[in-house]
């Protein structure tokens, strides 16, 4: 299975911001920015698991911000998540890792944790901020692509 983002120019420039919705944190600690979360049972979020049907299912975006535990606090499902800390270079295409996170490596069986039955899940390309060249966004564009 193959996905490239061949339509998005990692030049690509827009006002397009980020889609926000507010959840609660439960995921029994501080969730930082660029998180990929879903919703639990009761609503609240919780680190993406890519070995969980229903966790992927469940999956609602990254968060915008730090959001402390038991805390209400921003989700992003689209746009740009703007100014964020990595050490991905402009046009990396980043997924969910199999710790969780994000990683510009794609999955595969046997690589990085990932086994049979994962699933793989393309959360966007790393691209300038419009504003601040200096600065880093994810173009999101959050697609399950496969399960290995």
């Amino acid at each position: 299975m193959t996905y490239s983002p061949s339509f998005f120019n990692k030049e690509s420039k827009g006002s397009s911001r980020q889609l926000i919705t507010n959840f609660q944190n439960g995921s029994g600690s501080t969730l930082a920015k660029a998180v990929p979360v879903s919703v639990n049972a009761t609503s609240q979020l919780v680190a993406v698991d890519v070995s969980s049907e229903t966790s992927v299912q469940a999956l609602v975006g990254l968060t915008a911000a730090s959001i402390p535990n038991a805390a209400i606090g921003q989700v992003a499902d689209n746009g740009r998540l703007e100014d964020i800390t990595t050490g991905f270079v402009i046009g990396d295409a980043v997924y969910i890792s199999k710790a969780g996170g994000l990683t510009n490596i794609k999955p595969s069986s046997g690589a990085n944790g990932f086994v049979d039955g994962d699933f793989v899940i393309f959360i966007g390309v790393i691209v300038k901020n419009e504003f601040n060249g200096s600065l880093k966004d994810i173009k999101l564009m959050i697609s399950v692509i496969g399960q290995l």
